[in-house]
């Protein structure tokens, strides 16, 4: 029953997240057009400065909420003033920050942008905090509700303020108005009275500190990327890189970040079964890797017709980024399902053990990466600093479920085998097929392309599967639910 509802409940939170990102990619189709790489690389470097102190100051107040048995008023409260806090701070510190910041890159308009691009993170941590009460009884159709409505009214002013003004702060205003848009709408449906009260503390406590110290971890790990091209490179060329970046991260954004949550939750159900725990997490992850791995092979092959259809001309600059960047995203999938296990089991100090490795590992690969091979660098340092961690995660699991290294990947050689097949057609469709004269065409010859690719991956998973004796996982799943599908069909 509670696999069902976390099925359900992740299947949710997915379909809003390819909505949301799918209005994502619209946007910036249709900005990349009406906007230039430097206008993009401008609000990337506002961008970087901000999600930094966000990252530091991030509390997964969420989290340890559901990790309680009861929640009472007073939590929420608590919940609340926490929050409220955080956001105060980190306004204070994005005002304070501001002007140095701009000096350091010799640029006066990044003061104004750090200013209103701080209302965007003080204003994404407030949320009505009852809306825990609902992801505590898997149901997060609110969630879809609320985050699909922000999007469209920020996707709607931001396209209107781009085509008025051609300016870059149609990007930040898009921005803040997301978040501002959301934490309204949960007030609407998870309706709750703001009170300011810490007298539960001690129940968040614990759980935040471990968390809050390996976020800051994490912050100077991925901010560092952005800070150090931001000084070496110009901002058109900062431009083509968050861009192809944004691009990269659709596929583990929108599919695999939003089943965090109920992952947790079915995790912490099943924390005192560990039998069942295990093939629960085993069947997770799995699953991950059998849709990440060739969506992320997939969208490096496609790279070129995909910047040049989405973005235009003026930025196939971004078309050799994308192919790399979204292949190093590759071994961040084997870690995916870790962070809910651990938030589930309450070993929230592995985590900023495994950030402080990889931050080691990282940090200087990254510094004389892009000191001498610029944005190449960055690469080779996200493979090797995502690799580590995923060994690392692994080791943790083998400790903590009895799982072996072995038996956590014993069914990933399936996707790979199956991965590589799906590589021929693609790379024969685009060999053999006549190129194309006009957009459509190009649009519809990548159809073609990307449809062979994906028949080939599920018809070489499923002949594996069936070769190996149709053990239980992914492949069983999929059928099964296939199968009740098509009964209540008929």
């Amino acid at each position: 029953m509670i696999g069902r509802q976390v099925a359900v409940g992740s299947l949710v939170l997915v379909g809003v997240r390819l909505l949301t990102r799918l209005l994502d990619l619209a946007a910036m189709l249709l900005l990349a057009r009406l906007l230039l790489p430097a206008d993009f690389g401008i609000v990337a470097i506002a961008m970087t400065l901000v999600s930094l102190v966000e990252t530091v100051l991030e509390m997964p107040i969420g989290e340890a909420l559901l990790r309680l048995p009861v929640i009472t008023p007073r939590h929420y409260d608590t919940a609340f003033t926490l929050t409220a806090l955080r956001g105060l701070t980190l306004t204070v510190i994005m005002l304070a920050c501001a002007w140095p910041f701009a000096r350091f890159y010799g640029d006066d308009r990044l003061v104004w942008l750090v200013c209103v691009l701080g209302i965007a993170p003080a204003v994404r941590g407030m949320p009505s905090p009852r809306m825990i009460s609902f992801h505590k009884q898997l149901s997060f159709w609110r969630d879809f509700v609320v985050e699909l409505t922000g999007k469209l009214i920020a996707f709607a002013v931001a396209i209107t303020l781009a085509v008025i003004t051609g300016s870059y702060w149609s990007l930040a205003v898009g921005t803040v108005l997301y978040p501002l848009a959301m934490a309204v709408g949960s007030y609407v449906l998870a309706p709750y009275r703001p009170r300011f009260s810490l007298a539960e503390r001690s129940a968040f406590s614990g759980f935040v500190g471990w968390m809050s110290a390996a976020q800051l971890v994490t912050a100077l790990n991925w901010q560092s990327e952005r800070l150090l091209l931001g000084k070496l490179q110009t901002a058109s060329s900062l431009g083509l890189f968050t861009t192809a970046s944004d691009l990269a991260s659709i596929p583990s954004q929108a599919l695999f970040s939003p089943i965090a949550r109920p992952l947790m939750t079915a995790f912490s159900h099943l924390i005192d079964q560990p039998a069942k725990l295990a093939a629960s997490y085993l069947s997770a992850s799995t699953a991950i890797l059998a849709i990440g791995v060739p969506l992320l092979v997939g969208e490096s092959l496609v790279a070129a017709p995909v910047v040049q259809l989405v973005l235009g001309a003026k930025w196939t600059g971004a078309i050799p980024l994308l192919h790399w960047l979204a292949l190093s995203i590759i071994p961040s999938l084997f870690s995916l399902p870790v962070i809910p296990l651990i938030m589930a089991s309450g070993k929230t100090a592995i985590v900023l053990r495994r950030n402080v490795i990889e931050m080691g590992v990282k940090l200087p690969l990254l510094v004389v990466g892009v000191w001498y091979f610029g944005f190449w660098g960055v690469v080779v340092s996200r493979f090797a600093s995502e690799t580590v961690a995923a060994v690392l995660y692994m080791r943790f699991v083998r400790g903590l479920l009895g799982l072996s290294i072995g038996a956590q990947l014993r069914s990933s050689w399936r996707i790979a085998v199956s991965t590589l097949a799906m590589v021929v057609p693609v790379v024969a469709g685009f060999r053999y097929l006549p190129p194309p004269d006009a957009p459509w065409q190009a649009a519809l010859r990548l159809g073609v392309i990307v449809l062979a690719g994906m028949v080939t991956y599920v018809g070489a998973l499923s002949v594996l599967w069936t070769l190996v004796g149709r053990p239980a996982g992914l492949e069983a799943m999929a059928i099964g639910a296939f199968g009740r599908l098509s009964g209540r069909f008929r």
